[in-house]
């Protein structure tokens, strides 16, 4: 079974709906998108004999657990595409973070939903020189919405403890390097990238995600399109954000046709 399954990794920047975006997948019969394992950057360190730290663009929550509930699979002797299938696996089977478990008998696609790690080019090259081909859902948002989105998050004000300390300039930046390294997934390592607006998503459900379908040659019936558009909760209601687009920001947003 192990050999059917495709690794399937959301790339872009964190607070552009991921989450969102991995339980909608996860409603298929043939997905499975797990909630933060930090699966590539755990094995990208333990294959390299790197001590275990945390992503430099992420909180060490995901790590952490993942290394507390199957360290001891790192014993074994498996290539890098065989323990990747067994953590992950196991993740669904018994659940993981929010995750409730689940089975999926008939599974083909098997990733991680923490797009900023995902995008991290040396984590491509490792997936490049250890996996299978790799499939890659690129999530965008537009980046005021996302540096908003970054500056509500979590406890207390101002970011909590993720972006307490960032400007909002400081955040636009990340969007932009997150957005080029899915770029250079495109061009330079010519990986097969599917592209979704988050817009899109939430204002054109069943088109979006017939289209992510298709494109991962995936059947799916109109009940789950559905289910999918009934999760969608549309809310317009934003507060304005004052943040100056850079001219590379700009050429990100002119790339996916923002306004």
């Amino acid at each position: 079974m192990i050999k059917s399954i495709t690794p399937l990794f959301i790339v872009g920047h964190k607070r552009s709906g991921s989450t969102f975006l991995g339980r909608i997948l996860n409603m298929h019969p043939e997905i499975y998108i797990s909630n933060e394992t930090d699966i590539l950057w755990l094995l990208f360190q333990h294959y390299n004999k790197l001590k275990f730290e945390k992503h430099p663009h992420d909180g060490p929550f995901g790590l952490n657990k993942s290394l507390e509930k199957y360290a001891e699979e790192l014993e074994s002797d498996l290539s890098p595409y065989e323990m990747f299938c067994k953590i992950q696996m196991r993740a669904m089977e018994d659940g993981f973070m929010s995750y409730e478990p689940t089975r999926k008998p008939e599974l083909k696609y098997l990733g991680d939903q923490k797009p900023f790690q995902n995008a991290d080019p040396q984590l491509v090259d490792f997936c490049a020189e250890n996996f299978p081909p790799c499939k890659y859902l690129h999530l965008i948002r537009h980046p005021k919405d996302v540096v908003r989105s970054c500056k509500r998050f979590g406890p207390g004000k101002d970011g909590g403890w993720m972006w307490k300390d960032k400007k909002k300039q400081e955040i636009l930046s990340d969007w932009v390097k997150a957005e080029n390294w899915v770029d250079l997934i495109k061009h330079q390592n010519k990986r097969s990238v599917i592209d979704l607006r988050y817009e899109d998503l939430v204002n054109e459900p069943i088109a979006s995600m017939k289209n992510v379908f298709d494109n991962l040659n995936l059947t799916y019936s109109e009940s789950l399109l559905r289910r999918i558009e009934n999760t969608i909760i549309k809310n317009n209601r934003k507060k304005k954000i004052h943040l100056k687009i850079t001219r590379e920001a700009q050429e990100v947003v002119e790339r996916y046709n923002y306004e």
